[in-house]
């Protein structure tokens, strides 16, 4: 029973050893290498710095990164060069460079960082139906998670005459996407189907084949030719037959 006790204290004991190289070995690191830790920081700090600068709420995660030897350069300085508007997205690449004491860029990466975008933006309020229109009670203003809802509206007032293109859960963040306007004429209405020929106007009844807004071009079933034809909408009840090839 001694010789197991004496064997298994050997095992903890180089365990520990190993454990305790390892973790001063991961630490230590020569003068011209750049910690992953102090890329990592400044990445973070120059994105949330461009975020203050424009009135953006944002949350950065940067991935594992590792240590970077920098080449005849002692103690480098990290800089990381700015993303634009165009370029903050969810996941992000920024060049980051490392100057020399001259200020000269002796080595560069590219760091990758994943961005959340937060805001305060309209959400249905309640659950919405294919095809429902909004009313100001359907909608109030919530923060966000945005990363991923381009198009997103800004305020209530633009959701004025729209409607849900699918069925939407209360909570939903409104945008063009699942948000469309409320046609002129809908699919099935009855119209007037209006043409000029010289200067004589000629009418007929046709019903839409397809949901349309004001100057939209859709299909319209004449009914005294039992043809589909191509018409620009005036109005909620009538349509201007488009001339061929025009």
């Amino acid at each position: 029973m001694k010789k197991i006790a004496e064997y298994k204290l050997r095992i903890i004991l180089v365990v520990s050893l190993v454990s305790i190289l390892w973790l001063c070995t991961g630490n230590i690191v020569s003068a011209d290498t750049v910690r992953a830790e102090s890329i990592r920081e400044a990445v973070i700090d120059t994105l949330n710095a461009y975020a203050e600068r424009n009135g953006l709420d944002i949350e950065v995660i940067v991935p594992v990164l590792s240590h970077i030897a920098v080449k005849g350069a002692e103690a480098p300085i990290i800089r990381v060069n700015a993303p634009s508007e165009d370029t903050l997205t969810f996941s992000v690449r920024l060049e980051v460079d490392f100057l020399n004491s001259k200020g000269e860029i002796a080595r560069s990466i590219n760091a990758m960082a994943r961005v959340k975008s937060f805001g305060i933006v309209p959400v249905a309020a309640v659950e919405k139906n294919r095809g429902d229109k909004f009313t100001e009670h359907d909608v109030i203003m919530k923060k966000m998670d945005i990363t991923r809802h381009k198009g997103h509206f800004s305020t209530p007032s633009e959701l004025e005459g729209k409607r849900a293109k699918k069925k939407l859960k209360a909570g939903t963040v409104l945008s063009e996407k699942n948000v469309e306007p409320v046609p002129v004429i809908n699919r099935g209405d009855s119209v007037i189907m209006k043409a000029c020929v010289g200067l004589v106007e000629v009418t007929a009844k046709g019903t839409a084949r397809e949901n349309g807004m004001l100057n939209d071009i859709i299909r319209v079933y004449n009914e005294a030719t039992r043809k589909n034809i191509s018409c620009t909408v005036l109005d909620s009840k009538t349509v201007l037959v488009c001339r061929e090839g025009g």
